[in-house]
């Protein structure tokens, strides 16, 4: 049995089909509930991970909807739904977005050499003519919350009057959980609504951002926790002002179309230097033989992951893939199909007393829109640097688009349908307003003349 559901699904099909995260997903849903507060006034337990990890600000959207909520409709923020990472952990985030750059092609990045091609090192060239270079802030040590909140806000006061560069990585919420982070959601929001009021991102490019999704929870198991894993929450907010001129306001058109569009941490830092120094052309579709395009012009809807510099079995983009080979594969598209001409002939309802209802005739052909074979294999990493990938995994697609042609009597009629089928619940998601009548409807309606 199908349930068929009407509701929106993703938009046009490019060369890199980026998956679309549902938030309550079948086979995720039960690894989600609302954390216990901790009580902060009976000791000091609420410190309770160990100082040495590291955090990302995992799930925004189902955890901190108050604050995305703020970003997109107060702020005007972007999030980046193709964003994709290109490593395992925190290392391989953050070097290629100061870099440009891999830790392998970089070996000295862990010695602290001073001959990096970094990010930073162009903030401080660039502070050689306006005094940026003892305004760059680096913190992820700050544990409290609160504190870290007060220590962005004390820096972006401190040097209010001067160009500046901070980042601020936490890391005790969410790194061994994937629900407590959402206990920060009011304090996020309420102090995004302060600095805002107070006018200190007037002329502040805000990032908000995870370095990636959850590594290790059960949920990690999952065909959406791998998912999850490889397209973390990326985020950036252009000031009004900037976005007032003729060419912030350029930028931001550019933005808004990159959005759905493949990016990695690579692009990130090209963003950066773009940022430094607004580049003259921002209308020219940036060439693919490049590894790293800046976000805010043109990247083309061509782009894959070879050409990004993610590795397979980092790479979410989906392949469409024959859905009439097996024999299970035709029976679940006829299956489908059925269920699709069915829910022509709820809609057709009211039309029907003079109607014949529509049958399935044939179907033309049918494909899935599935995850490419290694990133369901991916299980963890065999070395500690996590360069060597462990392709063991024997993890299930959960969910899949299925685009179907069918053709139905009475009547000639063709369409063309994209679907999303749940595998677990065998549950059918239709848009309607999406569906293509491919075929010319001719003579037809004058049966009802």
């Amino acid at each position: 049995m199908l349930i068929v559901d009407f509701e929106l699904l993703c938009g046009s099909i490019q060369t890199c089909n980026i998956p679309k995260l549902e938030m309550n997903a079948t086979d995720v849903i039960k690894f989600f509930h609302d954390p216990r507060k901790i009580n902060c006034i009976k000791g000091p337990n609420w410190v309770y991970i160990d100082e040495d990890k590291k955090i990302q600000l995992v799930d925004e959207r189902r955890k901190l909807p108050k604050t995305v909520k703020y970003l997109e409709e107060e702020l005007g923020t972007i999030v980046m739904n193709g964003y994709n990472i290109v490593g395992d952990g925190t290392p391989q985030a953050f070097i290629p977005i100061l870099t440009g750059a891999t830790e392998e092609e970089l070996p000295l990045t862990r010695n602290d050499s001073p001959n990096l091609p970094t990010s930073t090192t162009s903030i401080h060239s660039y502070g050689k003519t306006s005094p940026m270079q003892d305004t760059s802030l680096f913190s992820l040590r700050i544990k409290h919350i609160l504190h870290w909140f007060r220590y962005i806000r004390e820096f972006m006061n401190a040097y209010s009057d001067r160009p500046r560069f901070g980042v601020m990585h936490h890391c005790v919420y969410s790194h061994d959980d994937i629900n407590l982070i959402g206990l920060i959601d009011d304090d996020f929001s309420e102090w995004l609504r302060s600095v805002n009021e107070e006018e200190l991102l007037d002329d502040t490019i805000l990032i908000v951002m995870a370095d990636h999704g959850h590594r290790f929870a059960r949920l990690r198991e999952t065909h959406q926790g791998q998912l999850e894993e490889r397209l973390p929450f990326y985020s950036f907010t252009l000031p009004k002002a900037l976005r007032d001129t003729q060419e912030g306001a350029k930028m931001y058109e550019n933005l808004k179309m990159n959005k759905d569009r493949l990016s990695s941490p690579f692009d990130i830092h090209q963003t950066l230097h773009d940022i430094l120094e607004f580049p003259a052309d921002l209308n020219t579709e940036q060439d693919v033989t490049s590894r790293s395009l800046s976000l805010l012009r043109p990247i083309p809807s061509s782009r894959n992951c070879d050409q990004t510099g993610i590795a397979p079995h980092w790479c979410t983009c989906l392949d469409w893939k024959d859905a009439m080979i097996t024999v299970e594969d035709k029976q679940l598209s006829t299956q489908i199909a059925d269920a699709i001409v069915e829910a022509f002939n709820v809609q057709l309802k009211d039309e029907l007393k003079i109607c014949s209802p529509l049958q399935l005739k044939s179907i033309e052909y049918a494909k899935k829109l599935i995850p490419k074979e290694s990133l369901l294999k991916y299980k963890n990493v065999k070395d500690k640097d996590g360069f060597v990938a462990d392709l063991s995994g024997k993890t299930k697609t959960a969910h899949a688009h299925y685009q179907i042609k069918l053709s139905t009597s009475p009547g000639r009629g063709v369409y063309e349908v994209t679907v999303l089928f749940d595998f677990l619940t065998r549950h059918l998601t239709l848009d309607l307003s999406s569906v293509s009548h491919v075929s010319r409807y001719g003579d037809d309606p004058h049966c009802f003349i």
